[in-house]
């Protein structure tokens, strides 16, 4: 009897597990579809109405990617000048010579 007892608290233990996962489940399932539709509904919208400020943001990017393009270039310029600079000071001579070959 005793046995008969501890399994069917055993058959218990197991049927309310089951039913609490099934509801976690479906909870689960549920927020899941919930989101899937929200999310398609956004997209919806913003591929019919467009988001206002999407054009600002496009050319302040365009602006930051130019600035940023500016700053390359004018780095490179500074590279290129401090290379010259070193490279005239270094063969002063040779610089001189072909001034006077060239006027030759």
């Amino acid at each position: 009897m005793l046995c008969h007892f501890a399994s069917n608290i055993a058959i218990d233990a197991i049927w309310n597990l089951r039913e609490t996962l099934r509801e976690l489940l479906r909870i689960h399932r549920d927020g899941q579809s919930n989101w899937t539709q929200k999310h398609q509904a956004l997209q919806r919208d913003l591929t019919q109405r467009p988001i206002e400020g999407a054009a600002g943001m496009a050319k302040k990017r365009e602006l930051r990617e130019l600035k940023q393009h500016i700053f390359n270039l004018q780095d490179q310029l500074t590279t290129m000048e401090h290379q010259f600079a070193q490279d005239s000071t270094a063969q002063p001579k040779s610089a001189e010579a072909k001034i006077v070959q060239i006027r030759a």
